[in-house]
């Protein structure tokens, strides 16, 4: 196992690897999976405001301990957010127990690092194997279920067909039935042993690492290596399921959104691509020849709003309209708490969102925020920095909210708003001594009308309105405000004036007109569906018998009833003296007691009294008896019948044994306690019941007349029909009688702009089901094509005379998605047409351009489009141009590789510009040889353990040799480094550019030239004379010993 062929070759794929014998081939990609989860780690980290960890300790990250943690985010929201990045813990939850997984994770780094330290060095004195998974038995049953959880996403994600993923289990027939067997992809474990095989190495290291570093790793593996046919494919794709995604890198200069908009309108939205048939979504899967990458021509979210908003603020389009900007979190206070139930005191923080208005542009400038009174010296996107002492992140972004933005109306010569920052009179010793006050927006736009306020200002310009839009919004909000003064002193004859008729207004303002609501009336009402909401829950329990289990389920389980039951608990729990019902740790406590009902079921009611819910003195929840006197009816009945003498003679226990027999009793005595309010209700009940029907008598509703008002959808729409019509006419588009009739813009705007890309006239397949008492029914494909519309269709399925209700909605809402796309493209067509009049891209001639220029036959790859136009691509990072020259449709590939983790300190090499393509061979060669790096490491570390092992056996720690220990060896009974190398210090340079390489960093320039100051660059590749200097001193050091 430790052997390493000196033959060894290290160009690209020149070797295949067979056993794990290569050290420093796993060594270094381990190295970079555990450096993965260490930026993981840390991003997390920072995003509360918490302290690093070492990428030696990621095992004691309080990531992994949700108790400490849940004072900054619940185990929930922690377990989804890490699961963004780490898709595998998805898979190595245990009856749906989330805080369960983070203690497998961390399992999981134990071993990841004991297998980095066993093939990082040269001296490890453990085996090779699993040694924290001995804590869970059902390890080695879990990593074959991992790996078949892999072929299920694999199979899931690609667009392989399903029997290429079939070939990787063998089957057998058995008496009743087929058995899977393994075959030698699925054998992970070596038999009666801790110790991974070769396929269970590799799959284990894929876990953490990036998709593309993953796909260069199994390169070389035996096995892994083919890629001609689907089989293979299947078995490549099964083992990069789980690969992990890391945080985005700050982010670049903008994007050029001529290309960005070309692009886009050559992608299928996914409403359309969903109903296709399996080859023509095929046919939009290409394949770029030179790089292999495969790509999917679909639209993976809505985009348009980034495109609308970003046209507004290149073209300084909406005069005195700033839309809402979210600068980023203040932390105003810090302080220390002690959770409920446990002695663990965590850190808190008292934090605010800050928010301001004005170009995005402006805020992403970091020289001019000293102007906001930002202290900017050590300003880095996405870090603290601080505002009038206080630590801020600092992520401009606009602030888009369930699809709405605020904007601000001013006719103030401001270039932006911030909040405003005042001295508080009075203040605690532990709280920040300023505070911050957002300035609110005017009005909330809804997302959906962009396409309509840019039409209204594309119409104003050019004349066809006469209002611009500012004054068009600040009018609307003129008598808005007059509705609200007259609905706040109840003038009811200024209000007719305004329109308004109070029988259309909302229940709310109408009880407000009326001097209050009808108390015994609203209470009626919340009672009567809580009722209801009671009886549905009793008859599907009733009708579904026992709990599910297992994943996916739709009826009740075990989780489900108690997350039901702890929720209802706390819903009709009265608030105790703090005006709480229950702590978030309560909550979860009271939830996870009762989804284990079986072990638990003798502590449930200590735990319902501690928390002062029941008990002779604190009975806070009206119906709730403690569990071990309730009695189902069944049992009740039983007991009647024994008292007269017919009933069974065996004895009934009394007590509730099992979550399914508890949660019926509830629900019973739930609806009589429901119907006994119902019946008796009088103002008394209704003053007790009022914590949980939130109803009070002779009180008005709350309204506050000073919030944001929201903007009506098609609010636009008058102005723009009225605008489109006059414009259409003047460029001789005649009307068909009944048109001028028709008042959306989207109408008109197809007149304007009929043609769209060929891809809308592609048949749609929607799936016909006929409904049945057992429910749907497959009965045939429903398919709308250019010849066959969608009224049509619908007529068609009525005059059927059965019931496709189910169907039709399907079908609508889609085609109403579809329609709505094919309206966006046709606005950021006209955007598009305006950025290239006002700058244009010289190969490409936009004239008498359509939409219908924007579709390619994927099929036929002799067809060229605008995609295939070569152009000039340039982007700045770092004092440096980037700059290629390609096609349209690879403008994305460009932008792509710019994120590459490693480009900072690579551009460090070169002054003003360097070439695309170097960049991406400057890598190529870094990510194909930095693991002869690491050989020459181990090498060098096995020719001193070999001639003075003797002497280190002393310095053997958690089973290995350090590298720095060695280093340490060499200069204390060796020779000296800087002895050797004069620019190299005793051990720090040496180390820093080894765990460069394992870390995938590229060594930054002024470390290396501090190194060695007389080294000077020729031309061949920065990142291969880099390397070969590291191995040449590791060679050398070598041959020394």
């Amino acid at each position: 196992m430790d052997n390493i062929n000196p033959d060894v070759k290290h160009n690209a794929n020149a070797y295949t690897i067979s056993n794990a014998g290569h050290k420093f081939y796993f060594g270094h990609y381990l190295n970079n999976a555990r450096h993965n989860l260490f930026k993981i780690f840390n991003q997390l980290l920072h995003k509360y405001n918490q302290p690093a960890v070492e990428e030696g300790c990621l095992s004691d990250c309080i990531l992994l301990s949700p108790a400490k943690f849940q004072a900054f985010v619940s185990p929930a929201a922690l377990f989804e957010q890490m699961k963004q990045y780490i898709p595998v813990m998805e898979y190595l939850k245990e009856n749906n127990n989330e805080e369960a997984v983070f203690g497998t994770l961390r399992r999981l780094l134990l071993d990841l690092n004991s297998f980095r330290n066993y093939f990082s060095h040269h001296h490890y004195t453990a085996p090779l194997q699993f040694n924290n998974f001995k804590e869970s038995q059902k390890f080695k049953k879990s990593m074959p279920y991992l790996f078949g959880s892999a072929v299920a996403v694999a199979r899931k994600k690609t667009k392989l067909p399903h029997e290429a993923f079939d070939e990787i289990f063998k089957w057998k027939s058995g008496k009743d039935k087929e058995i899977l067997e393994p075959s030698w992809q699925q054998e992970m474990m070596e038999i009666n042993s801790a110790k991974p095989t070769l396929f269970g190495l590799v799959f284990f290291t894929c876990l953490f690492l990036e998709k593309k570093d993953g796909t260069l790793f199994i390169s070389r593996i035996k096995g892994l290596k083919n890629t001609t046919e689907d089989k293979f494919k299947a078995n490549r794709e099964t083992f990069l399921a789980f690969t992990i995604t890391l945080p985005k890198p700050p982010r670049l200069e903008s994007s050029d959104i001529k290309l960005d908009l070309v692009n886009e309108l050559f992608r299928v939205p996914h409403s359309v691509f969903k109903t296709w048939e399996a080859e023509q979504q095929q046919a939009f899967t290409i394949t770029n020849e030179e790089t292999g990458q495969q790509a999917v021509m679909k639209r993976y979210k809505n985009r348009f709003d980034y495109f609308a908003l970003r046209y507004f603020e290149d073209n300084n389009a909406l005069e005195n309209i700033f839309f809402h900007i979210r600068l980023g979190e203040a932390c105003l206070a810090e302080y220390e708490k002690e959770e409920p139930g446990s002695s663990i005191k965590t850190r808190r923080q008292v934090t605010k969102s800050l928010n301001g208005f004005g170009p995005l542009q402006f805020f992403n400038n970091h020289t001019n925020l000293e102007d906001l009174g930002y202290d900017t010296s050590n300003l880095r996107e996405g870090q603290m920095i601080k505002i009038n002492g206080m630590p801020l992140k600092y992520t401009p972004q606009y602030r888009i909210v369930d699809n709405k933005i605020g904007i601000k109306i001013t006719h103030e010569n401001t270039p932006h708003i911030i909040p405003q920052i005042t001295k508080k009179e009075k203040q605690l010793h532990s709280v920040n001594p300023f505070t911050f006050t957002n300035a609110a927006p005017d009005i909330i736009l809804s997302t959906y009308e962009l396409p309509n306020l840019y039409l209204y200002n594309y119409l104003y310009r050019l004349g066809f309105i006469k209002s611009p839009p500012h004054d068009f919004l600040q009018n609307w909000l003129q008598q808005q405000e007059v509705l609200f003064s007259s609905l706040k002193n109840k003038d009811t004859t200024r209000l007719q004036d305004t329109g308004y008729k109070k029988n259309k207004l909302p229940l709310k303002i109408k009880t407000h007109l009326e001097g209050g609501m009808n108390a015994k009336r609203e209470v009626q009402k919340k009672l009567r569906a809580l009722l209801n909401n009671t009886n549905e829950t009793i008859d599907k329990l009733l009708e579904q018998g026992k709990l599910e289990k297992g994943k996916g389920k739709t009826g009740f389980t075990a989780g489900s009833v108690a997350t039901w039951i702890a929720t209802d608990i706390q819903f009709f729990s009265r608030p105790d003296d703090r005006q709480q019902k229950l702590s978030d740790f309560e909550y979860n406590t009271l939830q996870g007691y009762f989804a284990f009902f079986g072990s638990n079921r003798e502590k449930i009611d200590a735990l319902l009294k501690s928390f002062e819910i029941t008990g002779s003195n604190n009975n806070r929840h009206p119906f709730l008896n403690p569990v071990h006197v309730m009695v189902n009816e069944f049992t009740l009945r039983v007991k009647e019948r024994q008292k007269k003498g017919r009933g069974p003679k065996r004895k009934f226990d009394t007590a509730i044994y099992s979550l399914s027999a508890y949660f019926k009793d509830y629900l019973l005595k739930r609806r009589k306690y429901l119907e006994s309010l119902f019946k008796n209700l009088n103002d008394n009940i209704i003053d007790s019941i009022s914590y949980f029907t939130k109803v009070k008598r002779n009180t008005e509703p709350a309204l506050d007349f000073h919030e944001p008002v929201m903007l009506p959808r098609n609010i636009f729409n008058g102005p723009i029909v009225q605008g489109l019509k006059e414009f259409i006419q003047t460029r001789g588009i005649a009307f068909t009688p009944g048109d001028e009739k028709k008042c959306s813009p989207s109408f008109f705007l197809k007149q304007l702009l009929p043609d769209l890309q060929n891809f809308y006239t592609f048949p749609r397949v929607y799936k016909k089901y006929k409904e049945t008492k057992e429910g749907f029914e497959f009965v045939e494909d429903l398919i709308i094509d250019k010849d066959n519309d969608l009224r049509k269709c619908q007529q068609k399925l009525k005059s059927d005379g059965e019931s496709y209700s189910e169907l039709l909605n399907r079908v609508d809402k889609n085609e109403q998605d579809i329609r709505l796309e094919q309206y966006r493209d046709r606005v950021m067509f006209m955007m598009l047409n305006e950025y290239f009049n006002n700058q244009g891209i010289e190969e490409l001639d936009f004239t008498d351009k359509t939409l219908q220029d924007f579709s390619k036959d994927y099929m036929d790859d002799a067809t060229k489009t605008i995609l295939d136009t070569e152009i000039d691509m340039s982007v700045r990072l770092n004092g440096v141009d980037i700059k290629a020259r390609l096609p349209i449709g690879r403008y994305g590939e460009f932008r792509k590789i710019l994120r590459d983790r490693r480009i900072n300190e690579l551009l460090s090499y070169f002054d003003k510009q360097v070439s695309w393509e170097r960049v991406q061979e400057e890598l190529e060669y870094y990510n194909q040889n930095r693991e002869r790096v690491l050989k020459a490491c181990i090498d060098f570390e096995e020719a001193v353990y070999s001639k003075h092992s003797k002497k280190m056996n002393h310095l053997i720690k958690d089973n290995h040799i350090s590298h720095p220990a060695f280093l340490n060896f060499y200069n204390s009974d060796i020779a000296r480094l800087s002895d050797t190398f004069p620019g190299l210090n005793d051990k720090t340079n040496i180390a820093e550019f080894r765990n460069g390489f394992l870390h995938n960093q590229v060594i930054e320039k002024k470390g290396f030239l501090g190194a060695f100051p007389e080294f000077e660059f020729d031309d061949t590749l920065i990142t291969k004379q880099i390397t070969e200097k590291v191995i040449d001193i590791y060679s050398k050091l070598k041959l020394s010993v």
